[in-house]
């Protein structure tokens, strides 16, 4: 039996499972722009994108408590858009 650990994936799964990342990231509909407000999966607060790496699909945002306090590398899945206030 081959070790599944050095199995390779065929060119056609990548390529698929490409597409559907891409699927993805353009079917969650709003692609989050600096300024925007969003909540953050189960955590509590109010944030406001201060950066986007649109190639790794991330944001960092900063706390709207004065305080400035910055989370890095928030996958974009993981914000719920705010309406401004």
């Amino acid at each position: 039996m081959p070790d599944i650990t050095t199995r390779r994936v065929p060119s056609s799964v990548r390529k698929s499972r490409l597409e559907e990342d891409q699927m993805t990231a353009e079917s969650s509909g709003r692609i989050p722009k600096r300024g925007d407000r969003v909540g953050i999966g189960q955590q509590e607060g109010v944030y406001e994108i201060a950066e986007i790496n649109s190639l790794m699909q991330t944001a960092n945002v900063k706390t709207t408590d004065g305080q400035g306090h910055i989370t890095r590398n928030v996958s974009w899945d993981s914000l719920k858009f705010l309406d401004k206030k």
